[in-house]
């Protein structure tokens, strides 16, 4: 945060209400990073980052096993840790408007993951055929996560036109 004390004083007010209420709000404060801060949190259900400058989602987010939103939309997020995997709980997911090219596989161990928007981010096809369909998105990360362990890749009735390069 470099806008100055009233930026500095709204960022702990914000990190103050989200604790005492489970519900983190960080929008707009022009964040570079993720606030490390949060992973102490392990309380928070919602956790909106949007409208900032951070370029990464950390391991920390394995710590949040309780939250069920996750509103990192309007950031220039390049990579998101497989620790999202963790956050089983999560039932709503927007990551929308950044610059991912990539989803962790894990990602596809969110069971209860039932709204996610991925729209004007860098992905190619095969990705950028299943981000608007979330079921067959889960479907295939679990596929890839799958075969790194077992050797073998089954895509068969997963509707995809083109070979993932993963």
């Amino acid at each position: 945060i470099e806008a100055g004390t009233s930026s500095v004083l709204r960022y702990y007010r914000c990190m103050l209400e989200g604790r005492a209420s489970g519900k983190v709000t960080l929008t707009g404060q022009n964040l570079r990073r993720f606030p490390l801060e949060i992973a102490d949190m392990r309380h928070i259900q919602h956790l909106v980052i949007r409208d900032n400058v951070i370029d990464s989602l950390p391991d920390a987010l394995s710590s949040l096993v309780g939250l069920t939103l996750v509103d990192a939309r309007n950031n220039r997020l390049e990579y998101v840790s497989p620790a999202i995997g963790m956050c089983t709980a999560l039932t709503h997911l927007d990551l929308g408007n950044n610059l991912l090219s990539k989803l962790p596989f894990p990602m596809g161990r969110l069971p209860n993951l039932k709204v996610a928007n991925f729209e004007d981010n860098r992905f190619v096809a095969p990705l950028l055929e299943l981000v608007a369909d979330t079921p067959k998105l889960l479907a295939y990360l679990r596929s890839l996560e799958q075969s790194m362990t077992d050797g073998h890749l089954e895509l068969s009735e997963k509707g995809l036109s083109s070979f993932p390069p993963e």
